[in-house]
């Protein structure tokens, strides 16, 4: 059941950038040149989470402007690395900021999170669950409430419209699923 949930994701990407409010969207243009040095681990990731590709390059964006708002230490706003991963997450430093591991680590919690609001919610419809495991990766599975938060106005609802409009702009500058297939990787 899970692997058909996760293999329907790409799918619902294109279905819900267009209910996005367009507010939210800020011009992730400025992240593609760093995002593009980090595509072979991104897509690694992708293949290893079963997250694809240009969801983790949204946040990515989102999350460290591809790593332009960390700090020399590697933190930003939120927690660690291009992908910020809160402490309570686990956040491994031990890895580096714009590691592979890093940004595998970051994949997987997204894919648990993700499972855990469609655990927590399987009543839910997919787009809301979809929408749910994007907001959890800022908020916590246990502040994820459908359909209500997921149809809300507040900004942390802006958080999963953003990164899925980023998620689509990203799915056009070689974060697909295509462009990630023709990428050799070598085993961690």
């Amino acid at each position: 059941m899970m692997s058909s949930y996760f293999s329907v994701l790409s799918l619902l990407l294109l279905v819900l950038v267009c209910s996005c409010n367009g507010d939210s969207f800020q011009n992730p243009k400025d992240d593609v040149h760093e995002l593009l040095k980090l595509r072979s681990s991104i897509c690694y990731a992708s293949e290893k989470a079963g997250v694809p590709s240009a969801l983790l390059a949204g946040i990515i964006s989102r999350e460290s402007g591809a790593g332009r708002m960390l700090n020399e230490n590697g933190y930003g706003q939120h927690g660690y690395g291009v992908m910020q991963i809160a402490e309570k997450h686990g956040a491994d430093t031990t890895f580096g900021p714009f590691s592979r591991e890093h940004i595998l680590q970051g994949a997987q919690i997204l894919h648990d999170l993700m499972h855990a609001v469609h655990e927590k919610h399987p009543d839910g419809m997919m787009d809301q669950k979809f929408r749910g495991g994007i907001l959890a990766y800022r908020v916590g599975v246990e502040n994820i409430r459908l359909p209500d938060l997921i149809h809300s106005d507040m900004p942390e609802q802006q958080y999963a419209n953003d990164v899925l409009r980023r998620t689509s702009f990203f799915e056009q500058q070689g974060f697909g699923k295509k462009e990630c297939t023709n990428i050799k990787h070598d085993d961690l």
